[in-house]
């Protein structure tokens, strides 16, 4: 019987995980499509805003490919957090179990080459070599108190190292929206930098999400693409016009105008940030071998 209900619930995730893929492949296409409107939309303005707009969108492009395959790679290379992932509501003896692959994560951790490359400071190294040195014991009280020292020592430096990640680059997200001319772009450059964040995150840990984790935060950073950073300055524009319109009476047109573009991708760059800071947040605690929620 255990075996036929978890049959049955491996089918319905391989299902979901189907209709996720279709879906995802779906936004792609109405991304492929924008771009494609941005293309004959170019064509039709003056040769000296369309040579620098194709070429920074160019370089754009070259950027998330090379990222993607960075990712790709290293996503090959390394482990699943899935496999040593620890939650409270665990049993003592499924923590005690999983106690020695936590002293492999961290010796794995300290003695990578790569170390080096995660942009740790040297006190943050030194401090990760000499939890793990200490954590290595097994005398160390019970299984609980091994939990509390590895969070306490080891994950909460990575953490703090994680969530420096995600405010840097909610903060460029937000500030280059802010200021990019144009939808296409708007969402190329929220495409790049969820990768990035992602890839960053990945590294500091040294783990990977599982497969069909990764389908559902790619599925959330494509959705964010187009949904939000696609349609968001139709929007703002929309919402600032009746702000400025309600003052219309008292402030000149050309300056009307300009308050309603620039209030528009303010708050546009505000909510890509907003956004992205939440799949930075998931993909955190996804990656955290050890859930302190």
């Amino acid at each position: 019987d255990n075996n036929a209900f978890s049959e049955g619930l491996m089918k319905i995730k391989k299902k979901i995980l189907l209709i996720v893929a279709v879906f995802i492949f779906i936004v792609f296409y109405l991304i492929f499509k924008e771009g494609v409107r941005t293309y004959f939309t170019l064509k039709t303005l003056p040769i000296f805003i369309q040579i620098p707009y194709v070429l920074l969108l160019t370089i754009i492009f070259g950027f998330i490919f090379v990222l993607m395959l960075k990712v790709f790679f290293l996503y090959l290379n390394l482990k699943s957090s899935s496999g040593i992932k620890v939650v409270k509501r665990l049993s003592v003896e499924q923590k005690e179990k999983k106690r020695e692959a936590f002293v492999d994560y961290m010796s794995d951790y300290v003695s990578n080459n790569n170390l080096g490359k995660k942009d740790l400071c040297e006190k943050e190294v030194d401090a990760l070599k000499s939890a793990y040195e200490y954590l290595s014991n097994p005398n160390i009280g019970t299984t609980e108190d091994f939990y509390e020292e590895y969070q306490e020592m080891f994950q909460s430096v990575l953490d703090k190292k994680a969530n420096h990640i995600i405010l840097k680059n909610i903060k460029l997200v937000g500030f280059k929206t802010a200021i990019a001319p144009g939808k296409f772009l708007d969402m190329m450059i929220v495409l790049y930098y969820s990768i990035k964040m992602i890839k960053e995150l990945m590294l500091i840990y040294n783990l990977r999400v599982s497969n069909s984790d990764a389908v559902f935060i790619f599925l959330f950073v494509v959705s964010n693409v187009y949904f939000v950073a696609g349609n968001l300055e139709d929007i703002t524009e929309d919402a600032t016009s009746g702000i400025i319109s309600a003052s219309a009476e008292a402030v000149p047109n050309l300056i009307a105008s300009f308050s309603e573009k620039v209030l528009a991708k303010g708050a546009e760059g505000a909510v890509n940030a907003v956004f992205l800071n939440r799949i930075g947040k998931k993909t955190k605690a996804l990656l955290q071998p050890y859930s302190v929620k």
